[in-house]
């Protein structure tokens, strides 16, 4: 008998590890709670409905009836948020300061991510509402707001910027975030499909008269060989909302993400100011993406069960070869309505230099009860 069930264990981190270069986009930047679930639910709704259902189903693990309910508020927050957006940019203008009316735009989104976050904690199922909040909260290393990261030293400049005579105050509000879904088609022989999405947001406060000045923003997303940039610009009010994303097909899946040193991931995002000459805003990097395979055996100790779903501890099922996996499971525990002696995981896992250490999102779990020999797991040291 074979069960597929989602993980819901503590991520670890080596962060001691990861270069300063893309240590935003690895170890997170302390995005709030509030701004790391409006980001996520940015990111969802602006996939294709056939990208979010595969998002929710094989990324979060929502039954059929969860994913129903999540489609339908996160189809509302986005016609909610882009009404939001497209009256503050209709209205606000280039020739004034904008803090009062980004502080009204932002106050108005922190109410429609809280009603949206009411909406699906009372539509979905206990058990689906808290794979859906894991899940937020693992993807909140994947966040950053501006001026973090910023390009060409921003810390070094004046913050407040300056601009031209008369433009005053420009203060960069940017944020970006990335999602990754692997919809796993079959198990053996193992057929997936994978899309990679950056999601750029945000604008610029700014006093005075800044109507000579262009900010450009561009996100590009290049995985396994596919490429897609989109791109906008305005005045520094215009607030931006730019998603890209690349799907890999199964043959491109088997053969990018199951093999090594795995796709090479160059995805990035910017924001560029005509009157600086470059951007004031920037994320991303070169990083490697694999779908790591671990088998892992239950231990006989169980955690508290809550809403059906029980904690089994388990532990790595590898071969003395590949151990420890990419995706290591000593301490953790798979989320499951049914105990088993086994189960196979597959998860999508990222690294600044296509070895350790690998950082691994939620993962995908099928469960049995059949003998299992030591399993040669996904092992890039």
């Amino acid at each position: 008998m074979k069960h597929s069930a989602y993980l819901s264990s503590m991520l670890l981190l080596m962060l001691s590890l990861v270069p300063c270069t893309l240590c935003q986009n690895i170890t997170g930047s302390g995005v709030s709670d509030g701004d790391a679930h409006r980001l996520y639910y940015i990111s969802l709704s602006s996939l294709s409905l056939s990208l979010l259902r595969d998002n929710l189903t094989n990324n979060v693990g929502l039954t059929a009836d969860d994913v129903t309910a999540a489609m339908t508020a996160l189809g509302n927050f986005k016609l909610l948020d882009d009404s939001a957006i497209s009256q503050y940019n209709a209205t606000v203008s280039a020739s004034a300061s904008n803090y009062t009316a980004l502080t009204a735009l932002q106050t108005q989104q922190a109410v429609i991510t809280s009603d949206t976050q009411t909406f699906l904690r009372k539509t979905l199922s206990a058990v689906g509402y808290a794979a859906l909040e894991s899940t937020i909260t693992a993807e909140k290393v994947n966040m950053s707001i501006s001026p973090g990261t910023a390009a060409h030293s921003m810390a070094s400049m004046a913050s407040p910027m300056s601009g031209p005579p008369g433009c005053t105050g420009m203060n960069p509000q940017y944020s970006t975030t990335k999602t990754q879904t692997m919809s796993i088609l079959s198990w053996s022989p193992f057929h997936a499909t994978a899309t990679f999405t950056w999601t750029l947001s945000g604008t610029t406060q700014t006093s005075g008269d800044c109507g000579s000045v262009t900010h450009t923003g561009t996100v590009n997303v290049a995985v396994g060989g596919h490429y897609f940039s989109q791109q906008l610009s305005g005045n520094p009010t215009t607030y931006f909302l730019i998603p890209a994303s690349v799907t890999l097909d199964t043959n491109e899946t088997n053969s990018c993400l199951v093999t090594h040193p795995g796709c090479e991931d160059d995805s990035n995002d910017g924001v560029y100011c005509s009157f600086i000459g470059h951007n004031i805003f920037q994320e991303g990097g070169t990083l490697y993406e694999e779908a790591a395979f671990t088998l892992t055996q239950y231990t006989g100790v169980k955690g508290l069960c809550q809403n059906g779903q029980c904690p089994y501890y388990v532990r790595n099922w590898c071969t003395a070869a590949t151990t420890p996996p990419d995706n290591d499971f000593t301490g953790r525990t798979i989320g499951d309505a049914v105990q088993f002696d086994y189960w196979r995981t597959v998860a999508l896992c990222t690294s600044p230099n296509d070895r350790q250490p690998w950082f691994c999102f939620k993962a995908a779990a099928l469960g049995t009860n059949e003998s299992q020999p030591l399993y040669a797991c996904t092992y890039n040291p």
